[in-house]
């Protein structure tokens, strides 16, 4: 879909096949092809995206004399392969690949430290651009309690709706929170479900933990969601208990629709919720004040209203597509 949308606006684009196995004859083939094009091309400036397509497209680039800078942005699943002992021969050959016309791209401040801590790499060559977002509205939105019906969900009780929207996976916090959560006292007196938007391998870890609680009732699984923005607008507020996040997209996602986030404070989360503007941060060892706050709102719902002040202002300064694209425009430009 994005790539036919590219090519509708009439700028050219090359398919090249690779897979995940690094140095297979399918990747050795697209290296060549790279290569070839880029040659053909004189291409000044390269800029590869993360963990497999970034290395092929910097072997692919090297030492070409047209090539003035290679840009590579080191996404979150190539960080990960770094980790641990395993991780030792991929942190090697990133250390080998950051050749002197290579500079890095990161997604927030947090990020751009990480990296560089990781890979031993001077601030000066890893420049930071935030995500952008851009909200358009092109999907029907079913009425609140048509959707919280089919979950069996009673809207003419007024319930606390408080949507998690993120793929089950252990950086994304489901099982720590849910741990603290159903010792919380107060929690299983009050009118509140949880709504888990994503898949993931955590999803039977989850519902382990939620089982025989008084909980059980109250969190539901909505597995992937096409048309997120709906369950955006028919949520309360939005909650990421994250263990780590190098950016946190859905946060503004849920700025977008005027939705306070509570989230720990973790990672480049700090870089997107104002604490007390736009939502609230906790730390990852205080779950219990979180859990605290969240009692509070099911019964003070006007004090939600308060924690969204200037929030689609903050987005369309800070993060818009606009910015992202004037901000990797400039690199470009200045290589």
């Amino acid at each position: 879909e994005g790539l036919t949308k590219i090519q509708q606006r009439g700028i050219p684009c090359v398919e090249i096949e690779i897979n995940k196995k690094l140095f297979s004859a399918v990747n050795r083939k697209a290296v060549s092809a790279i290569r070839n094009y880029l040659k053909a091309n004189q291409t000044e400036v390269v800029h590869v995206q993360s963990g497999i397509a970034g290395f092929l497209g910097r072997v692919a680039a090297w030492g070409l004399p047209s090539v003035r800078k290679i840009y590579y942005s080191p996404h979150g699943g190539s960080l990960h392969l770094m980790s641990g002992l395993k991780g030792m021969p991929v942190k090697w050959m990133e250390k080998l690949l950051v050749f002197k016309n290579v500079e890095l791209v990161a997604v927030s401040l947090y990020e751009r430290n990480r990296i560089g801590s990781m890979l031993g790499i001077q601030p000066d060559k890893i420049h930071c651009v935030y995500n952008g977002i851009e909200f358009v509205n092109g999907n029907a939105m079913a009425p609140r309690t048509e959707l919280l019906a089919k979950h069996d969900i009673d809207t003419a009780k007024n319930p606390l709706i408080v949507l998690i929207p993120a793929v089950l996976l252990p950086a994304k916090g489901h099982v720590h929170f849910f741990t603290e959560a159903v010792k919380h006292a107060g929690l299983s007196d009050q009118n509140i479900f949880f709504l888990l938007a994503g898949d993931g391998p955590e999803e039977e870890q989850i519902r382990a933990v939620i089982k025989e609680s008084p909980l059980a009732e109250s969190v539901k699984f909505l597995g992937f969601q096409k048309n997120i923005a709906q369950w955006f607008s028919c949520c309360d507020l939005v909650l990421l208990p994250s263990l780590n996040e190098a950016f946190g997209y859905v946060v503004l996602e849920a700025f977008l629709h005027q939705k306070p986030v509570l989230a720990t404070r973790v990672g480049a989360l700090p870089e997107l919720i104002q604490h007390g503007q736009n939502g609230l941060l906790f730390d990852l060892d205080k779950l219990n004040l979180l859990l605290d706050a969240i009692v509070e709102f099911s019964s003070k719902r006007d004090s939600l209203s308060g924690l969204v002040r200037n929030a689609s202002e903050l987005v369309s300064s800070k993060f818009s597509i606009q910015q992202m694209v004037d901000k990797t425009a400039n690199l470009y430009v200045s290589a």
